[in-house]
């Protein structure tokens, strides 16, 4: 996924945020509700898998941390052996959205991380071409994943803390080619089509909207989130002058997707709603 350049110092906020998901950190570095991973029994192991929960910044506020861990390794080579009782290290990778509810403030990326005796450590980093990294330490249990982290080489300080549980089922599958219709109170009707990658309750993807006039087209690329059958989503079009949105959207019986819009860091005021199906 491209990444924008047009949000400095509150970008830098999220991504720290999000890291401290962890899996969470805001603007330099981290998105859902969850109990933690603080008071179970420490894990001896870990797979991939999906975690949300609560993440807090001291930049940002409260928000909702998504953490979804794709790929697990573990070290064979004698060079990778912890010198702590011998013990391989795992290495894990995967994708991270936070989510404060203040569209500037939103973020997401990759985390990559080190997995040794419960304790997992690494960096988060952000989607965007400007945003910082963090650096962030976690206890992982069989209740789930808590810690805390910390922006580097960022000219935003921010520090975050987060406490995640591990989702097992009933995430809903809506990755795959989608199109369908929309209205916008500023570019009237039109159509709309996207693509959106999905590596667990985290959702990437990019979009194009087609109007009558054509001096409202828009293309760009989104990051989000989807909790239950709630999509939570924030888009960001080529040029990057041009308004952001972010939009929620229910999944429906049919499997389709429809819910509402709202431009933010705008000039104007536009909102709208969408409704799309799979190809």
């Amino acid at each position: 996924m491209k990444t924008t350049d047009r949000i400095s110092a509150t970008t830098h906020v999220v991504v720290v945020v999000l890291v401290s998901l962890a899996i969470g950190s805001t603007g330099c570095s981290g998105g859902g509700g969850g109990g933690g991973g603080g008071t179970g029994t420490v894990a001896d192991s870990i797979a991939p898998g999906s975690w949300t929960g609560s993440i807090s910044s001291s930049l940002a506020g409260n928000g909702v941390a998504t953490l979804d861990i794709t790929d697990v390794v573990t070290a064979r080579g004698a060079d990778s052996l912890s010198s702590i009782g011998r013990i391989y290290q795992t290495y894990v990778s995967g994708t991270w959205t936070a989510d404060f509810g203040g569209q500037l403030y939103d973020n997401a990326g990759t985390v990559d991380g080190i997995f040794l005796d419960g304790n997992l450590d690494g960096t988060l980093d952000s989607y965007f071409v400007n945003g910082c990294s963090s650096e962030f330490s976690a206890l992982v249990t069989d209740k789930g994943i808590s810690g805390t982290s910390l922006t580097i080489d960022c000219s935003v300080n921010d520090s975050t803390s987060f406490n995640v549980d591990e989702i097992s089922s009933g995430i809903v599958n809506i990755e795959g080619n989608w199109s369908g219709q929309l209205s916008s109170s500023a570019a009237g009707s039109g159509s709309i089509a996207g693509t959106i990658d999905q590596t667990g309750l985290n959702v990437t993807g990019s979009l194009e909207m087609s109007f009558f006039n054509s001096n409202f087209y828009s293309s760009g690329e989104f990051f989000g989130r989807i909790n239950g059958s709630r999509v939570f989503l924030n888009y960001y079009p080529y040029p990057f002058s041009d308004c952001p949105f972010t939009a929620t959207g229910n999944v429906g019986s049919n499997g389709a997707i429809s819910g509402t819009f709202t431009a933010f860091d705008c000039s104007q005021n536009v909102s709208g709603n969408f409704s799309i199906t799979r190809n």
